[in-house]
């Protein structure tokens, strides 16, 4: 039976060079964003240098609950059988907590936390019992650290770290390996988006990094099997930071940083 690489968040940015590695592996790809213009762009982008991958896509919102049941009979249809899902979309909202639009947060809950959780759920039996099978969430630096002005949206990225991290060493022996991507400031409509006045941030050379290098950094370490997948020398050196200081320390400075933001995201990756 054919095998599909099923990728969410695929639109742009990092999902969208995930799907080109999975693309160049010979996976045939299921691409889901709500952005169906970006999906076709990124389809027939795709199909250009890999003529013979087949690929489709299914433009919806991963927050509603519907989407989930959308994905499954899409697969279907396709005939193949999910072996490598990759959970990428995501979005950000900033503000403080008391002051934020409920309704928002909980779509984000949704697309960063209940969406990924219950197409793990869903794919991870049938690889178990293939023997083999490929999961990557992911993530985010912020996920290791709590993070004021954007307090759910670092929540939800600690959520994935831990879940990924339980579920690896769950799955030991059976063939099938999951891993938790966690870039810091990359270049993608996200970055733009999040870092607003500090976007300067994002297009320098030592402090940020590609969409396409890390999901690169990020697709081969899932298929070497390692768990917590972190790219790039700066972000490695950050994430010891915050593990060597008190986390009030740390605390303090990630809400003096968010503070220079001043606006909130409303893009998704």
């Amino acid at each position: 039976m054919e095998k599909i690489a099923l990728i969410t968040g695929a639109a742009s940015g990092i999902g969208l060079a995930l799907a080109g590695e999975a693309a160049r592996d010979g996976y045939s790809l299921l691409l889901v964003d709500k952005n169906s213009a970006g999906l076709q762009q990124a389809t027939d982008g795709i199909k250009q240098r890999y003529p013979d991958i087949r690929i489709s896509f299914l433009a919806a919102d991963l927050s509603r609950n519907e989407t989930v049941g959308e994905i499954l009979n899409k697969i279907k249809e396709t005939g193949a059988y999910v072996s490598m899902l990759i959970n990428c979309a995501g979005f950000g909202v900033y503000g403080n907590f008391f002051e934020t639009v409920w309704e928002r947060e909980l779509e984000m809950i949704s697309v960063h936390i209940e969406t990924p959780t219950r197409l793990i759920k869903e794919y991870l039996p049938g690889m178990i019992k293939n023997g083999e099978g490929y999961i990557l969430n992911v993530a985010s630096l912020a996920g290791f650290i709590p993070g004021p002005v954007m307090a759910v949206y670092y929540a939800t990225k600690a959520y994935l770290i831990s879940f990924s991290r339980a579920v690896a060493a769950e799955l030991r022996g059976t063939g099938v390996s999951i891993a938790v991507l966690c870039p810091g400031v990359t270049h993608t409509g996200f970055s733009r988006t999040v870092h607003g006045k500090t976007a300067g941030i994002a297009k320098s050379g030592s402090l940020s990094a590609t969409a396409e290098s890390v999901a690169r950094y990020g697709y081969r370490s899932l298929k070497k099997g390692r768990i917590v997948v972190i790219p790039g020398l700066v972000n490695k050196i950050l994430y010891s930071f915050q593990r060597i200081f008190p986390s009030s320390v740390v605390v303090r400075m990630v809400k003096r940083s968010q503070e220079r933001i001043g606006r909130s995201v409303q893009r998704d990756i």
